[in-house]
């Protein structure tokens, strides 16, 4: 679960050479801002060892068309939107049991989906589930750890945010990773740590 995108992975972390990765753009909301994202991400796979990079939006995937890949990449975008989307179409158990036996990449909002909770995120900006309305905010809990991509952006775009988090992990148990860009969590069999 990366705070920004691939480019922050360490060399060969996670191994990604030969396989087959889908591009997943659900996060975003338009179709301009999925075009201006795909390229980079695509050419951040490739250069990182990927053999090929397929857009798979969620929005009419279905369970068996994640089995012709080993890596699936969520870029960045709305969270809440994500989460939706997965749930509408039925997709968690499958990109859960994808997780155990391949690789799962995710940026931004899409690390912040595959966390454990995005009640922290809707504390600080409720706008940004607004328009979808989500009201069980937990996320696919890819990870064992809540997930908040960009301290340093967030701690300047909103007031007392550090102090919103601490007050959260306190009053929910759950715990954060406050992840600058440039830095991700690695999570495996229930461990995670911090990189970058």
């Amino acid at each position: 679960m990366l705070s920004s995108g691939v480019s922050a992975l360490p060399e060969g972390f996670p191994r990604i050479e030969g396989l087959r990765a889908a591009l997943i753009p659900s996060a975003q909301a338009s179709q301009k801002a999925r075009e201006r994202s795909l390229p980079a991400a695509k050419a951040a796979l490739l250069a990182l060892g990927a053999a090929e990079c397929v857009s798979l939006p969620l929005e009419s995937a279905r369970p068996k068309d994640f089995a012709s890949f080993g890596l699936l990449y969520f870029l960045g975008g709305n969270a809440f939107l994500l989460t939706k989307i997965i749930r509408e179409r039925g997709l968690g158990p499958a990109i859960a049991a994808f997780e155990r036996e391949r690789q799962v990449i995710a940026s931004s909002g899409g690390a912040l989906a595959l966390g454990q909770t995005m009640a922290h995120i809707e504390r600080i900006d409720p706008s940004m589930n607004r328009r979808y309305g989500l009201m069980d905010l937990s996320g696919l809990g890819l990870a064992p750890v809540s997930i908040c991509p960009h301290r340093g952006r967030f701690i300047e775009k909103y007031e007392g945010f550090l102090e919103a988090m601490a007050n959260f992990e306190r009053e929910s148990g759950q715990t954060i990773a406050l992840l600058e860009d440039g830095q991700g969590v690695f999570s495996d069999s229930g461990s995670w740590r911090v990189f970058g």
